[in-house]
């Protein structure tokens, strides 16, 4: 039986007061729909956390929330979600 090393990259990011940190599953980006019923990929993800930075936390929470249905229209689920904002 073999042993395979893992290497990982160190980051370090410098957080202010107010600043927001936000944590998500795979299952967000990776649900089906939209126009024609593709991946929502990272870069959608991306968009939508932009969207997020003028809203205060209950707004962020109601935003994600809705996008993420609205994009699933009538697809099925395809993995667990989750989506979490932490403001610093």
């Amino acid at each position: 039986e073999s042993v395979t090393e893992k290497f990982y990259d160190d980051q370090e990011y410098h957080l202010r007061e107010g600043d927001m940190v936000y944590l998500f599953t795979d299952g967000y980006c990776d649900q089906f729909g939209g126009k024609g019923g593709k991946k929502m990929k990272i870069s959608r993800l991306k968009e939508l956390v932009d969207e997020l930075a003028p809203l205060t936390a209950a707004e962020q929470q109601k935003h994600v929330k809705e996008f993420f249905f609205e994009w699933m229209g009538k697809h099925d689920q395809v993995d667990d979600v989750l989506f979490m904002g932490l403001r610093i």
